[in-house]
């Protein structure tokens, strides 16, 4: 019993390091450009078999492993801060060794990118081999930058931002070419990213800067921009500024105000962002896929705290 229960909590430990609450967006983040991506493009000789068999489950384990990866430097490099600041996290709890998470970060972005690699390898041998590792080592970059410099820069959330442009990127390359639509919902979820960013700044003392990156909550609505003629787009659009309406008026009352559940709401309406994208091209399986997993996404934070 005494090994189970060992056991049982080391398992929490790394789950509450990883925010692994938050994963399931990744996926659908994933899902998301994979389709985008290969919306409109004429796939004569592409495998379909292969790239719903390997290449898409594969591409979520890779990006998995660089979440986590970048979770885990997260409480490396903010150990110190933590314990200054008495930031109930694991390390700074005495829960684990920051020795230990450091190396386990280092096992996980190294083997995303790897992984990467692998999997374009497989799909078209050398031939794409140079685009992926680019796009691979890109969201590499902006994970290490956004982990050394979010206490020292304010501003530094836009690397937050384009840690998930950077997921879009990674997906799109691997499974088939970025173009200026999905570019444009990169863009869209690195600035609804850096909103909440912004937002989460001073989540431990449950203070706000300012309240103008609330706006940046909004930026899905450019998505009618590109004026999608599905009806399910403008339904969940219309839903979706509701959602963020309510939300941000209800936990930032100034007289109440509850910065921390906010926080967990907006991460959870990632996948809902990833509806919006999918609906936009008639993906509208997919899109209530995403619409589920966000209606699932605040439960799963019960257990594991998203931030």
């Amino acid at each position: 019993m005494a090994v189970v229960h060992f056991m049982s909590g080391s398992m929490k430990v790394w789950l509450d390091l990883g925010r692994v609450s938050n994963l399931p967006s990744v996926w659908t983040n994933v899902l998301a450009a994979a389709l985008l991506a290969s919306a409109g493009q004429n796939y004569t000789n592409w495998d379909w078999s292969f790239s719903t068999t390997t290449l898409l489950p594969g591409a979520m384990l890779a990006l998995s492993l660089m979440y986590l990866g970048g979770m885990l430097l997260n409480d490396v490099v903010d150990a110190d801060w933590d314990r200054q600041h008495q930031n109930p996290r694991p390390i700074n709890q005495g829960r684990i060794s920051q020795h230990l998470v450091q190396k386990a970060a280092i096992f996980c972005l190294a083997s995303a990118v790897a992984l990467i690699l692998g999997l374009a390898w497989l799909k078209a041998g050398t031939a794409h081999l140079w685009s992926n590792l680019a796009a691979a080592l890109f969201l590499l970059l902006v994970i290490c930058g956004y982990n050394l410099w979010h206490k020292k820069f304010r501003h530094s959330v836009w690397l937050m931002g384009l840690c998930r442009f950077g997921v879009y990127l990674v997906a799109a390359t691997l499974l088939a070419a970025p173009d200026p639509q999905l570019l444009l919902a990169g863009a869209v979820l690195a600035g609804f990213i850096a909103g909440v960013t912004y937002l989460a700044q001073q989540e431990h003392l449950n203070q706000l800067h300012q309240r103008w990156p609330v706006l940046l909550l909004f930026s899905p609505l450019l998505l009618a921009l590109q004026q999608p003629q599905q009806p399910l787009f403008w339904v969940l659009l219309l839903f979706f500024s509701l959602w963020i309406l309510w939300s941000t008026s209800h936990y930032l009352k100034a007289e109440q105000l509850r910065v921390r559940p906010l926080i967990g709401l907006l991460l959870a309406s990632i996948p809902l962002l990833d509806a919006l994208v999918l609906a936009s091209i008639g993906q509208w399986q997919a899109s209530l896929f995403c619409v589920v997993v966000f209606l699932l996404l605040p439960r799963f934070q019960l257990w594991v705290r998203a931030s």
